[in-house]
């Protein structure tokens, strides 16, 4: 088991740093001493607990404690709502449970082999809960290591999101190797290139959105590794990566919760192919069936391994996979198929796109596709920018493809793991829509 290894590096590396948060520096020793405290406490195997702290190093101590004790541990975000803590859905249907540190969840259908829930935002707005093996994660972690160039003598940063699940892989894979972790936060991003520096940071994990805060500043260090997911890396942003920083070793991968790792490309791969995800990753086998993706892989989550689908949509090209969303974000107009990445990839050539993300949206009796942007900072200011990303993807789209109506807003919005945060989206959208001006909303006359 994972938590075995992790257990040993605590004993065979004592005076090692596992992991730098705020300030706080704990070794292997203190990290296994910590969790022998939380496992004291879970005195019988076989129960679910959900885990809120603040602090990621006692979150990670309760997911080892968790597995080495027989029992499973879901970590969740400090701001879900009091009404989403209530009612979780999980792979096995509803759970509620009161809310504290440490909380056993009750008795429900569950597999002994299971030791952790990972949670999603799921497709019907409702929390969801996708239960792991030890296989799931620990099978890849060789492949991770050998891929992306981690070892055991990094310090890699990432930041303290345990909740988002790649965060909590990325994490779990480094004290399985032994190696460091330094966590940063959101509310500190612009001293990350100095931290970067002063911690002499070997590797990170990031988000894109996350990885464009971290290039708009000097970075320094001995940084050899940079791995990005969680959505599609622009070919731009790739580009400003590889060369700031050319020494270094740029994979992004696609996966999900349920499924796993699924493909990567890294370097001018990337650059190449930048629509693409790249090629399958070890031992996955993908098949695309009706434009569906059905992933087969020791990866896979055990609820997930009969379906073998999430609803992600895509085609090969090349031998490379290309990502056409998910059922959710693919709308249908006049019998055509339109996938919301490709739109959103054409406006991000755009000079003045910085972000682009596409919706749709019921306007009186139609549905009408509203694409949301916001501009680069060094664009200088335009009048009625909306309208002219309106007319350069006219020239750049067949007819029906063309989004209905461009909005301008500042940013926009994420949730701390990274990804958007359609309320929050939905919200500008409408406060943009009640100011009517020219600069900032441009509709298009089309059906």
């Amino acid at each position: 088991m994972l938590s075995d290894k992790i257990l040993q590096n605590t004993r065979s590396k004592p005076d090692k740093i596992a992991i730098s948060w705020r300030g706080e520096t704990v070794t292997y020793k203190q990290l296994g001493t910590l969790i022998e405290s939380f496992q004291s406490i879970l005195t019988k195997p076989h129960q679910r607990f959900f885990i809120e702290s603040e602090s990621p190093i006692n979150a990670i101590a309760q997911v080892i404690a968790c597995q080495s004790t027989g029992n499973a541990g879901i970590i969740i975000t400090n701001d879900l709502p009091e009404t989403d803590k209530a009612s979780l859905s999980t792979d096995n249907g509803f759970v509620d449970f009161p809310v504290s540190e440490l909380v056993d969840i009750p008795e429900k259908e569950f597999a002994d082999n299971y030791f952790l829930g990972v949670l999603t935002s799921g497709s019907s707005g409702i929390p969801k809960v996708i239960f792991k093996d030890n296989d799931c994660w620990e099978r890849a972690f060789s492949h991770q290591s050998q891929i992306f160039g981690i070892h055991e003598y990094d310090n890699i940063f990432m930041l303290d999101a345990l909740a988002y699940s790649a965060n909590l892989n990325a994490v779990i894979h480094a004290l399985w190797l032994g190696a460091s972790v330094t966590f940063g936060s959101l509310s500190s991003a612009k001293s990350w290139g100095k931290q970067f520096t002063e911690e002499q940071i070997t590797s990170t994990f990031l988000v894109p959105s996350h990885l464009k805060l971290l290039m708009s500043q000097e970075v320094g260090g001995k940084l050899k590794s940079i791995v990005t997911a969680g959505e599609k890396l622009s070919l731009v942003l790739a580009q400003s990566i590889l060369k700031s920083c050319p020494d270094t070793t740029l994979t992004e991968y696609y996966g999900t919760a349920e499924l796993g790792h699924i493909s990567y490309h890294q370097n001018e791969e990337i650059v190449k192919n930048p629509l693409s995800v790249g090629k399958p990753f070890p031992e996955v086998q993908v098949d695309i069936l009706d434009k569906q993706l059905y992933v087969k892989s020791p990866y896979v989550s055990p609820a997930y391994r009969n379906a073998k689908t999430v609803g992600d949509l895509g085609v090969w090209e090349n031998d490379y996979l290309i990502l056409l969303g998910r059922f959710g974000r693919m709308f249908n107009r006049r019998g055509l198929n339109i996938y919301a990445q490709e739109i959103e990839q054409k406006a991000l050539q755009h000079s003045a796109v910085d972000e682009a993300y596409l919706l749709e949206r019921l306007v009186g009796t139609q549905k009408k596709l509203h694409l949301i942007f916001s501009v680069k900072n060094e664009f200088p200011p335009e009048r009625n920018i909306a309208k002219a990303l309106i007319i350069y993807l006219q020239a750049l789209l067949p007819a029906a493809k063309c989004p209905n109506r461009a909005i301008k807003v500042e940013e926009i919005p994420r949730l701390s793991g990274g990804k958007i945060d359609e309320n929050k989206l939905l919200e500008l959208l409408y406060l943009s829509e009640s100011k009517g001006e020219e600069d900032i909303i441009y509709e298009l006359d089309c059906p």
